[in-house]
C-alpha cells in the first residue's frame, strides 16, 4: 500500500468513526479522551497539509482548497517551508507535538532569529499558542537592530493625510 492509499483509507476510517459522533452519548471522561485523540489527528493532518502545500500550492489555491482565508493559507505555506529549514520543527510536527498555528509562528520568527527554533519548539510543546506568540515576539524584537526598531516605531505606517 502506498502513501496515498494509506491516507485515503485513514480518511475512510475517520469518516466511519465520526459518522454518529454528534448523537453519541458517553461520559465526560470518554469525551475528553476522544478530544485528545482528535487533537492529535488534527496536528498530524496539519503536518501533512503544510508539507504537501509547501511543495505544490500557492496561497490562493490553498485557500480555495481548504475553505480558508488567503492569510491563513500563507501561514500554512510558511509553516510547510520552515519544515525543510528546521529538522527540529519537522520532527515535532511529524510527532503531533506542534500544530500548524504554532509552526507558522515559529516560521515567522525563524526569518529573523533562526537560532531560536529549538527554544520555541519547546515552548510550543509545553505551552499555549499565546505563550508561544509572546515568546516569539520577544525573540523577534531582541533580534532586531535597535536603531531600525526605533525608526520604525516613530515612522507613520502609511501616507499621512490631512483633512481641512
Amino acid at each position: 500500500m502506498d502513501l496515498l492509499d494509506a491516507l485515503t483509507e485513514a480518511v475512510r476510517v475517520v469518516r466511519r468513526v465520526t459518522a454518529g459522533l454528534a448523537a453519541d452519548r458517553c461520559s465526560r471522561a470518554e469525551w475528553e479522551r476522544r478530544l485528545t485523540v482528535f487533537v492529535e489527528l488534527e496536528k498530524l493532518a496539519g503536518f501533512g497539509k503544510a508539507s504537501a502545500a509547501a511543495r505544490v500550492a500557492d496561497a490562493d489555491g490553498l485557500a480555495a482548497l481548504c475553505g480558508s482565508s488567503v492569510g491563513r493559507a500563507r501561514e500554512v505555506l510558511a509553516a510547510g517551508r520552515a519544515l525543510t529549514a528546521s529538522p527540529v520543527l519537522a520532527e515535532a510536527m511529524a510527532d503531533g507535538q506542534v500544530s500548524v498555528d504554532q509552526a507558522s509562528e515559529i516560521a515567522r520568527t525563524m526569518t529573523v532569529a533562526p537560532g531560536a527554533v529549538d527554544e520555541l519548539v519547546e515552548v510550543a510543546r509545553t505551552g499555549s499558542l499565546q505563550t508561544l506568540r509572546d515568546r516569539a515576539r520577544r525573540v523577534r524584537v531582541d533580534a532586531e537592530d535597535p536603531d531600525d526598531l526605533r525608526r520604525r516605531r516613530h515612522q507613520p505606517a502609511g501616507p499621512v493625510k490631512f483633512f481641512v
